[in-house]
């Protein structure tokens, strides 16, 4: 994924560093440092194992450092690109709409991630602890359902649609909803009992947060379940 991810966000970037050396030589005087913004849904030692080669890769292609600038959530990713405190985000689908909101053509989209069977989109789906009684979402009123943040598209956005859609309203239908702040807090709060449900994305039947998870030595695969997902 990494290898892909890379072929096809450097394509972007380094058309990108082609043009601006074109049309201005010097534009490193400029940016001594790319930053490069990621939201931290995982612990800072895997992020930076995970991302470390990408990130190289970039600095040689642009010719500068490349920094991985963390923020807290979806919304300080957009609000670092606004403030012009980073270069590039990566963002999922819904913060970008919030990103397109608040800085209109400022931020720009020059890629999107492409799975290793090639498909660029993914699932929003509900997992459950696998030794729990629920079968569906019907199962879970008056249950506590966990979302990841306001601006996750799979944790999130598109869950609310989906049920609004299907007549459910999330602030009566469950006893509680909640906001974890990341997929990875979502899902071990399934495991430990701290919530019923949660919602997460999933691309295929080998790649989803809780495989990297599992891959990870986080969590079992089977203690979960899912009981429902959204279209692509």
């Amino acid at each position: 994924m990494l290898k892909q991810l890379s072929n096809l966000l450097m394509g972007g970037l380094a058309a990108s560093a082609l043009l601006l050396s074109s049309a201005q030589a010097d534009w490193r005087k400029d940016f001594p440092e790319i930053r490069y913004a990621v939201t931290a849904s995982e612990a800072e030692a895997d992020m930076n194992m995970r991302l470390g080669p990408f990130v190289a890769y970039m600095g040689r292609e642009l010719g500068v450092p490349v920094r991985i600038y963390r923020t807290t959530d979806y919304a300080a990713a957009v609000e670092a690109m606004r403030a012009d405190q980073v270069e590039f985000f990566r963002v999922g689908p819904a913060a970008y709409a919030l990103a397109d909101r608040v800085m209109g053509d400022k931020a720009q989209p020059i890629a999107t991630d492409v799975t290793p069977g090639g498909v660029r989109g993914y699932y929003s789906k509900v997992f459950v602890r696998a030794d729990s009684p629920f079968q569906r979402i019907e199962d879970l009123q008056g249950k506590v359902m966990a979302f990841v943040d306001p601006n996750s598209a799979s944790g999130f956005q598109a869950p609310n649609y989906y049920l609004n859609q299907a007549g459910i309203n999330p602030n009566s239908y469950f006893a509680n909803t909640v906001f974890s702040g990341s997929h990875e807090n979502s899902i071990m709060g399934v495991i430990n009992g701290q919530f019923d449900a949660a919602f997460n994305w999933w691309h295929n039947d080998n790649r989803s947060n809780p495989h990297r998870m599992a891959d990870k030595g986080m969590i079992n695969l089977d203690d979960l379940r899912i009981i429902w997902s959204s279209e692509m």
